[in-house]
């Protein structure tokens, strides 16, 4: 619309200067005089154009201040969208179940006078309460504060599995981890399910988990969540009580909200001699337009 007035503004202007230039040569040369000054029809046409003109700048001016009303309501949606999610997130990560298990825990403890016990756990459990009641009030935190917290939930969860399990943590490339800032607990329900669907009905002792973090591209982070369970299949079938995977889902959208390009990608691992053969489940975690990267 704004190039068409402007076009029709141009054509008035032309037209009525090229009246104004023939009546100006019929004077010149037929000695004919007008009934009005053709000066007149130039000013009449510039008048036009200049009208049109204000006209198309405040249309444009009314469609940008438009553009940004609605900008601000998308960016108001998405504020109450971010707080919705940080609230669910919360209540999917602190589940009541784990929070009953470790206070009956902690009871076990006390029950069986194994008080530096009890303290300890105790005081693991108090420390991520606070940690997550901290950081579900931001939108992100540094990868080195998710790990600090990923190791004190697995402290916790360690006792509650027979034999317990390892966790490793692998930064290869020396990345800064205070550097990089990520969702809060955007990996614990990675974690989580790794305990309890993969190494819980483990027999073997030597169950793991593996945390790796790389950057192969640039402002790309690849966070790989592994572990040496039975696999997504076989839990499945074990019709073990575990949460379904309601908090990875939240936690996928929520990286998605700050960078929206990132993939979460999750299968189960299998031995390259025989494919029947399940050797773990892999969650591979890719987050692209990291800016320290």
């Amino acid at each position: 619309m704004p190039v068409k007035l402007l076009i029709t503004g141009s054509v008035v202007y032309l037209v009525l200067a090229n009246v104004s230039l023939i009546i100006s040569v019929r004077i010149v040369f037929y000695n004919i005089v007008p009934k009005y000054n053709p000066i007149i029809f130039m000013q009449i046409g510039a008048i036009i154009e200049g009208l049109i003109f204000a006209l198309i700048v405040g249309y444009k001016f009314n469609d940008i201040e438009r553009k940004k009303r609605l900008a601000q309501i998308q960016l108001l949606n998405k504020s109450v969208e971010a707080s919705e999610l940080k609230v669910t997130a919360l209540k999917a990560q602190m589940n009541p179940h784990f929070i009953f298990n470790v206070l009956n825990s902690i009871n076990n403890f006390i029950l069986k006078n194994e008080k530096e016990l009890a303290s300890d756990y105790l005081t693991k459990f108090a420390k991520l309460i606070r940690v997550t009641l901290k950081n579900s009030s931001q939108s992100t935190v540094s990868l080195k504060e998710e790990l600090d917290t990923i190791r004190t939930y697995v402290n916790l969860e360690q006792l509650r599995i027979e034999d317990g399990f390892d966790l490793i943590i692998n930064n290869n490339q020396n990345l800064d981890l205070n550097q990089i800032e990520i969702p809060p607990l955007s990996l614990q329900p990675y974690v989580e399910n790794a305990i309890w669907h993969g190494l819980y009905s483990k027999e073997a002792e030597d169950k793991k988990i593996e945390i790796s973090i790389s950057s192969k591209l640039e402002n790309t982070l690849n966070i790989i969540v592994k572990d040496n369970g039975i696999g997504r299949e076989a839990s499945s079938k074990l019709n073990l009580e575990v949460k379904k995977s309601f908090g990875t889902k939240i936690t996928k959208e929520r990286i998605k909200m700050i960078y929206p390009n990132s993939l979460v990608e999750i299968k189960d691992i299998y031995s390259s001699n025989n494919p029947s053969i399940v050797l773990g489940t892999k969650v591979s975690i890719i987050i692209h337009g990291l800016p320290n990267l």
